[in-house]
């Protein structure tokens, strides 16, 4: 729909509007032959798909020239998950760098394994990784305060976190590695005093009952809503950083796993054999989710405004578990 009257600095110049119709309508196309393509070349048609949806934004919204990938895999390791994604910042940016910038989103600062990134994504946070080293993102919840009698200058909320019998030190300790809330976490302190912090019931099981300092403005910053009305999510740190936004990180990933089948297919078709190898369920529904989630986050950042689908039953304990857009 956005085709017949690209917005922003489309709107009025002819070449950006060309431009944005011919690569968006190559979006489509690849997103289409991917959900077509079997998982040894799934990667190809839907890496190249968010690059062309990235020169749609980038010739909507401007932004300065930029050249190549931005990003370089590293050696193929053994566990396909360990091998990194490297940026590459040189005087012209890279096209990653490009559409990081025009969307707003932190920019990867060093190499990254693919776990690590994967495990980042909140449509991967159901996920089982087989590895402790890469902390998943975090539903959180806000809720009214006990006896609904607000805290001045903190909101009430519940996190997700899958541990039992947590203690407040033992919290701190855990969203170290989540700097959008490092140090704005607290609890009351006869809470603190009763040791094990009380759980709530949330939509995706029991939350640990906390305080955000800040009101809905830094509820939004720190846990933004993502493509669900109401599901937040805290996202761990990656790089020694807050990390590249959802759209980026899958746009990093699908790099990845796109120069994986295209340069190296004998280890990323042994990678994909579940008989022989532990990632290869974590793979196929990394890209099964970004088939998914790429439209609705696109569609965001063309409106420029989040794109929230109304919460439902239906979504289940794990809200991406289904296609949300057909």
């Amino acid at each position: 729909m956005t085709r017949s009257s690209p917005g922003a600095l489309a709107k009025s110049d002819p070449a950006r509007a060309n431009l944005y119709r011919a690569a968006l309508g190559q979006f489509e196309e690849l997103i289409e032959a991917s959900r077509s393509s079997g998982p040894a070349s799934r990667p190809l048609p839907l890496f190249y798909a968010l690059t062309q949806a990235g020169r749609a934004i980038v010739a909507m919204r401007g932004g300065p020239d930029h050249r190549g990938h931005g990003l370089h895999l590293g050696a193929p390791q053994n566990d396909a998950l360990f091998t990194t994604v490297i940026p590459v910042e040189h005087s012209v940016l890279g096209h990653f760098q490009a559409v990081s910038d025009v969307t707003g989103s932190p920019r990867l600062r060093a190499p990254t394994t693919i776990g690590a990134l994967i495990a980042s994504l909140p449509e991967m946070s159901e996920t089982l990784l087989l590895h402790d080293d890469w902390p998943q993102a975090l539903a959180i919840f806000e809720r009214e305060p006990p006896a609904r009698v607000p805290t001045p200058g903190w909101t009430t909320v519940s996190i997700v976190i899958d541990r039992q019998g947590i203690d407040y030190a033992a919290l701190t300790h855990l969203l170290e590695l989540y700097p959008t809330v490092k140090g704005k976490i607290g609890v009351p302190e006869m809470i603190k005093a009763l040791g094990t912090i009380p759980t709530y019931a949330t939509p995706e099981g029991a939350g640990i009952g906390v305080l955000l300092q800040g009101g809905n403005a830094e509820l939004d910053s720190a846990a933004p809503q993502h493509r669900i009305y109401g599901r937040r999510w805290l996202r761990p740190g990656v790089a020694g950083g807050t990390g590249p936004s959802p759209l980026m990180t899958w746009w990093a990933v699908l790099y990845a796993l796109s120069m994986y089948a295209r340069y190296f297919p004998r280890e990323w078709v042994a990678a994909l054999d579940i008989d022989s190898s532990a990632v290869g369920v974590t793979l196929e529904r990394a890209m099964d989710r970004a088939i998914d989630a790429l439209p609705q986050l696109v569609l965001s950042h063309v409106l420029e405004t989040p794109f929230l689908l109304p919460a439902t039953e239906g979504f289940g304990p794990d809200p991406f578990g289904r296609a949300p857009l057909s």
